[in-house]
């Protein structure tokens, strides 16, 4: 299972790119490779780089207008700390921040609330939350 999230992880960007624009990712390699293989995996790691970077120079115009959503930095400094403490994958991630989120002050799911809320949950996440977690480390 591990190698299978490691994997993942590997091409979480070319597949988040293939996302946006619409690709299939199968043919994106294929076109990449001149018709040798439709295969991500069996790409050398320079084929995959130079790919990537094709790919990157082809999203950055979309990168240049996008705008995060409100909030969303706070989200991800949350999701930054429940990584360090091993929370799980993604999906867990959420679901715990999520519940975390609807027993704090605002009662509300935690992608309901607007940046000022967020502010407030991550200082109590930071304070209480990783706080106790460090202090169970030792």
């Amino acid at each position: 299972m591990s190698n299978v999230n490691n994997t993942r992880s590997k091409y979480s960007q070319f597949f988040a790119i293939c996302t946006a624009h619409g690709f299939d990712y199968k043919e994106k390699v294929y076109e990449f490779t001149k018709g040798k293989t439709k295969s991500l995996s069996s790409l050398t790691d320079v084929e995959y780089a130079e790919m990537m970077k094709q790919l990157i120079d082809l999203n950055e115009p979309y990168r240049r207008n996008y705008v995060p959503k409100p909030g969303d930095k706070q989200r991800k400094k949350m999701i930054a700390l429940a990584r360090l403490m091993n929370y799980g994958d993604m999906k867990t991630i959420y679901a715990r921040l999520d519940n975390w989120a609807r027993d704090q002050k605002f009662k509300k799911g935690w992608m309901a609330h607007n940046p000022a809320e967020l502010d407030l949950l991550v200082a109590i996440f930071e304070q209480k939350v990783y706080t106790h977690y460090l202090t169970t480390l030792n």
